[in-house]
């Protein structure tokens, strides 16, 4: 339309010039003008002068480049933006009250039966039950006697591990057999009546363990779970002796959690690295009711964004991509951001995502996504209003796509309060998702009041 526009222009000075020019001269001159002249400045003089405009405007256009053989030119196409460090997430265990597996939770949750009940045992202030979040049978009589003979047979004091301490350690156990079974399929791992490697076989790394409980531990009770835990790694399949145990018990599990998933990714760029992250807490004792009771966060009729005390256990085995290669099996690609937020999200107006939305951009930037390829949103976030607004905000202001009945998932509620449990039951359940879905899923911790992390699980590429 604009070529139209300017020739239409070009013919209007042509013309208005000619004739303009033209009756100026008949009329200087006074006298009336032939047919032939008037064909000559009327007709002919403009079409001359715009057959030249248009001639010098041909003239002095810059040659066009050629076209390549075969078809038109077609514009260059920007290289694939290209997936930052990764670290690599092999398998995942747990035991929640809603389920001893990651299927078993995820049903649970779609199903809406991953909610808290009525305590058969706590009692609130007033004398009613509280709501809690309650595993079944976490640990036996027989389970407490045996990890109470090895303790002593180490020579290690009495560690005096309250019930709820008792019902963590019992729950972690079992997931941390789980994982050091897969672990020890290691091609490296020697059997057991072999004392020295073969020869030219590479050296095994140390498997590295996070186990992360809350604050409520002593040093001396850490000590003994973390021994205990040890040892249970050493009887799974993994060598002792080539295992390294640390203990997080910070107000803030899930920082702690996602600080060390972005340490290992540094790290396993150029590292062989194997590990194991570990989370146990159980807030189902008259202990716990009574610190949130008087902290006035405790769930009753009349605080309804109170916590419901909850329980369980969640890991995840990690390697970076040379280990993840020996062992097998189909591993997603984590990608970790976290950040603080400027005020508490408890004592904010109205819930804001914006952080959320940022971290979110930040993980799917490193892994090389787009947010619109996202498939499934999982979270740690409970019940509470403010948490479950900005969960929401985030999945319908960023990524629209997903469908909040079937996509989005949270484990919060599945879980109650128990520390860094519920974050890592999300990411284990963005573990299962991630290889059904063959698509990338973001797993997001909104349940504390300052930090927020997200993690981008994306699947292994297709295989042609």
């Amino acid at each position: 339309m604009g070529a139209w526009i300017k020739g239409g222009l070009a013919a209007l000075v042509a013309f208005g010039i000619c004739w303009g020019g033209a009756i100026a001269w008949w009329q200087g001159t006074g006298r009336s003008p032939s047919n032939t002249e008037l064909a000559a400045l009327l007709l002919a003089a403009p079409l001359a002068l715009l057959a030249t405009f248009l001639l010098v405007r041909h003239l002095r256009k810059p040659a066009a480049a050629p076209e390549a053989a075969g078809g038109p030119a077609e514009a260059a196409t920007p290289a694939p933006p290209v997936a930052g460090p990764s670290l690599a997430l092999l398998a995942a265990a747990l035991r929640t009250p809603h389920g001893a597996a990651p299927e078993e939770l995820a049903e649970a949750i779609t199903d809406q039966r991953a909610r808290g009940d009525l305590d058969p045992e706590l009692l609130d202030d007033d004398g009613y039950p509280v709501m809690s979040v309650r595993v079944a049978d976490p640990i036996d009589a027989e389970g407490r006697e045996q990890i109470g003979l090895w303790l002593a047979a180490q020579g290690q004091p009495d560690p005096l591990f309250d019930d709820e301490q008792w019902r963590a350690l019992g729950m972690a156990t079992s997931v941390a057999a789980e994982l050091a079974h897969q672990a020890g399929a290691h091609p490296h791992v020697l059997p057991d009546d072999a004392s020295v490697p073969a020869a030219g076989m590479p050296a095994l790394p140390v498997l590295q363990v996070l186990l992360a409980l809350t604050g409520a531990w002593n040093e001396a009770q850490r000590g003994a779970a973390a021994a205990w835990i040890h040892y249970v790694v050493g009887e799974s399949g993994w060598p002792a002796s080539h295992a390294a145990i640390s203990v997080a018990a910070q107000p803030a599990p899930a920082a702690a959690v996602s600080n060390w998933l972005i340490q290992l990714t540094a790290q396993a760029a150029g590292t062989p690295t194997i590990a194991m992250l570990l989370a146990c807490d159980s807030q189902i004792g008259e202990a716990s009711v009574n610190a949130l009771a008087a902290d006035g966060r405790l769930f009753t009729a009349t605080r309804q964004q109170g916590l419901m005390p909850g329980e369980g256990a969640a890991g995840l085995l990690l390697a970076d991509a040379s280990a993840a290669a020996l062992l097998g099996g189909d591993p997603v690609h984590l990608h970790t951001v976290a950040a603080r937020r400027d005020d508490s999200a408890d004592v904010a107006r109205k819930p804001d995502a914006a952080l959320l939305r940022n971290l979110g951009a930040q993980a799917c930037t490193q892994g090389a996504v787009e947010p619109a390829a996202v498939a499934m949103l999982l979270a740690d976030t409970g019940h509470r209003t403010s948490r479950v607004m900005e969960l929401m905000e985030l999945a319908t202001g960023a990524l629209v796509q997903l469908d909040a009945g079937t996509d989005v998932l949270a484990t919060g509620s599945a879980c109650g309060h128990a520390g860094a449990v519920p974050f890592v039951a999300a990411l284990a359940l963005a573990h299962r998702n991630a290889l059904e879905r063959q698509a990338p899923v973001l797993c997001v911790s909104n349940e504390d009041p300052h930090y927020r992390c997200a993690v981008l699980v994306r699947p292994p590429p297709r295989q042609a």
